[in-house]
């Protein structure tokens, strides 16, 4: 090979390096585009998911699911549920359902902050849990509204207790009894959950209120806007959460059920909230959390009426 031709034979392997390279950096920039497409695809699909999923909680109040096993790719979230269930009669002694005196839940008026007055409730709030065999597991709030001789009776949502007729009660000390599903209401959202009081270590009994609440002066709030919180506990009796903010309407329409008018309150609630009772700044239940929905106005957090609770309670256990 001459001079010429080994120059020449140069030239056509560098034109040749340029045009592999050309190509190779069109596949590069048309590979990154079609990553580009694809990424921006994926945002909107989520967002357009995430939307829908806002949207439909527009028309009607949302009840979430059972929590998933953790590593099972799902997101667990405390949960909530429906069914019907049969009455069981309880004959009472240590109950606020009369009136508000009694062992309920009592603080020295509204000079006492909010915060202080959940902290007194403490004794009378439960969680309500149920392990799935898939490793999951069912629950919610709930909260002492009568003590017999010989059961405990709870007050929760009925869409928390709807599944399942055992359930495991944990207590502000994290003292955990089996309990059971004694009833619930078809209209509004309450459901009654029985302990055998004899099972609960007398220590623990001993320190135990049922809620107080006063329903004459109940009625006669109006609609006008009071300061409530609620307090929720773990299963080691800890406190997950407390939540303050306004009891806005103690009874107004409500559009999702059947007929029937609800108590709105403003107060961010979360999964897991459900059957949280609901206190005024007096440590006098007011109502009881079971929901929210979502309309042009942003977040409506929603509450069982204390005219309710008090009216489906009896009903379940057969008191008159």
């Amino acid at each position: 090979m001459n001079m010429v031709q080994e120059k020449n034979w140069w030239k056509r392997i560098e034109e040749e390096m340029r045009r592999v390279h050309r190509y190779r950096m069109k596949a590069v920039l048309m590979l990154w585009g079609i990553g580009l497409l694809l990424g921006l695809g994926g945002c909107a699909e989520q967002t357009q998911d995430a939307a829908g999923e806002e949207s439909g909680t527009t028309e009607q109040i949302p009840q979430s699911t059972e929590q998933m096993p953790q590593g099972s790719g799902q997101t667990g979230v405390e949960t909530e549920q429906m069914a019907p269930g049969s009455g069981q009669t309880g004959t009472g002694t240590e109950q606020a359902v009369q009136s508000s005196e009694g062992t309920g839940v009592e603080t020295d008026g509204a000079e006492d902050t909010m915060e202080a007055v959940l902290e007194q409730a403490l004794p009378s709030v439960v969680q309500i849990y149920h392990g799935t065999p898939e490793g999951g597991h069912t629950a919610g709030s709930g909260f002492i509204m009568e003590m017999t001789d010989d059961t405990v009776y709870l007050c929760t949502n009925r869409h928390v207790i709807a599944k399942y007729d055992d359930w495991d009660v944990y207590f502000y000390d994290g003292t955990c009894i089996p309990g059971s599903k004694a009833g619930t209401d078809d209209v509004y959202d309450v459901g009654v959950v029985a302990v055998d009081r004899t099972a609960i270590p007398k220590k623990v009994q001993e320190k135990l209120k049922t809620v107080s609440y006063d329903l004459a002066s109940w009625e006669e709030l109006g609609n006008a806007e009071l300061p409530v919180g609620i307090v929720r506990i773990g299963q080691e009796g800890n406190v997950l959460h407390t939540l303050t903010g306004s009891l806005l309407r103690k009874e107004t329409e409500f559009l999702w059920g059947q007929g029937e008018k609800e108590t709105e309150v403003r107060m961010a609630i979360t999964d897991g909230d459900s059957g949280s009772a609901v206190f005024d700044e007096n440590g006098k239940l007011v109502s009881m959390i079971f929901g929210c929905s979502q309309d042009a106005g942003g977040e409506r957090d929603w509450g069982v009426p204390l005219r309710a609770i008090v009216s489906c309670y009896e009903k379940i256990t057969g008191e008159t």
